[in-house]
């Protein structure tokens, strides 16, 4: 008689040590309050819990902003709530780990996860609320990663999630195009020269695909033609708002480039029921500013009053914001797979040089991701 199989546990952890690298941020005092050191990996305290030991991670300019106090009232409330939930002891905002997106290995799963599981390479990106990925092991939701695209490094792979997740919600949230119709839609993409602005040209042109008109400074021209834009203009030509008023009538206008309410000038291109969608939302601004209650009120009535003049053609305007998605991931894995999503990276650091990183970002102009590059 055959022995009877018995199939081997599936492993819900390996060793980890007990003391590893992280970067903390200790004060609201920008790149200079980070602080290198070491701390025990964090420990899973809910069920639907992975903890990544990171290979690589790419540092975004809200990182910067979030280390001079951005977001610090919405995402401290947050991130109080969080904390009792998931049972944490720490009740102060300090230290805090920047990084949203990373690329890792899969050294831990609550008892609840089904999607991955140990030694599973994956990527991912977590909501600013949450503790980050500039630490040699970093916590993130099942919901929050995915598994990684086997034809990209861990640098590669750590340069697309946060911004392509940014672009992904601009495009899904203003509910204007779709697969069904992207091929008789017409996209402006404002910003196409920068990270998330090149990510949404890519997915406009190459996965909905629509016809793609970009707004970039001259040099990333090329650049951005070869991510999908047929047309490319330049913000800095004289010629500029010529060009814009002579365009035929757009379905969407994608503010990748930071204009925020400046951009509501352009809903006069759209045709009736386009819609102009910015990733420059005041709310976080103004709950720092003015408190919870009073920034929040004076944000919405700021989206009343710029939709008074839009309304009567049937356009709107509206914010997008980032959220973490393991489906969209799971996309985007497919189109890196086909070529059809190609991450840029213009620079890498050691994880030990992670202030020179900082020092790029926060500098600006940046045609690729900077990425970290953790070491053993």
């Amino acid at each position: 008689m055959c022995p009877k199989f018995v199939p081997l546990p599936i492993p819900l952890t390996t060793k980890l040590p007990t003391l590893s690298q992280c970067c903390q941020l200790l004060a609201f005092n920008g790149p200079t309050s980070l602080s290198m050191v070491q701390a025990p990996p964090p420990a899973i305290t809910r069920p639907g819990q992975v903890l990544v030991k990171v290979k690589a991670a790419s540092v975004n300019p809200l990182d910067v902003m979030m280390s001079k106090g951005y977001g610090r009232k919405v995402l401290g409330n947050l991130r109080s709530v969080e904390g009792v939930i998931g049972g944490s002891d720490q009740t102060s905002t300090f230290p805090m780990v920047l990084g949203r997106d990373f690329s890792g290995e899969v050294v831990s799963v609550g008892r609840a996860v089904t999607s991955v599981r140990v030694g599973d390479s994956v990527w991912g990106a977590t909501f600013p609320s949450t503790q980050g990925s500039h630490q040699e092991y970093c916590l993130a939701d099942q919901g929050s990663l995915a598994t990684k695209p086997d034809n990209l490094s861990h640098v590669e792979a750590a340069s697309l999630p946060y911004a392509g997740l940014t672009a992904w919600a601009a495009i899904t949230q203003a509910g204007c195009v779709n697969r069904e119709v992207g091929q008789f839609s017409r996209v402006l993409v404002l910003g196409a020269g920068g990270g998330v602005g090149g990510i949404a040209t890519q997915l406009l042109s190459r996965y909905y695909q629509c016809e793609v008109i970009a707004v970039a400074a001259g040099d990333a021209h090329p650049a951005v033609c070869a991510q999908g834009a047929s047309i490319v203009l330049d913000y800095a030509h004289s010629d500029y708002q010529a060009q814009l008023a002579s365009l035929p009538p757009l379905d969407l206008v994608l503010d990748c480039a930071g204009l925020g309410r400046a951009a509501l000038h352009l809903a006069r291109l759209l045709r009736p029921g386009g819609r102009v969608v910015s990733l420059s939302s005041p709310v976080l601004a103004n709950t720092d500013q003015s408190g919870l209650l009073a920034g929040t009120v004076s944000s919405i009535s700021s989206l009343v009053n710029m939709n008074c003049s839009t309304i009567p053609t049937g356009n709107m305007f509206t914010w997008a914001f980032f959220s973490p998605s393991s489906s969209a991931l799971n996309v985007f894995n497919n189109l890196v797979k086909q070529d059809l999503l190609v991450p840029s990276v213009s620079s890498v650091y050691k994880f030990s040089n992670i202030l020179d990183a900082y020092t790029e970002v926060e500098a600006g102009h940046s045609r690729g991701k900077v990425v970290l590059e953790m070491t053993d």
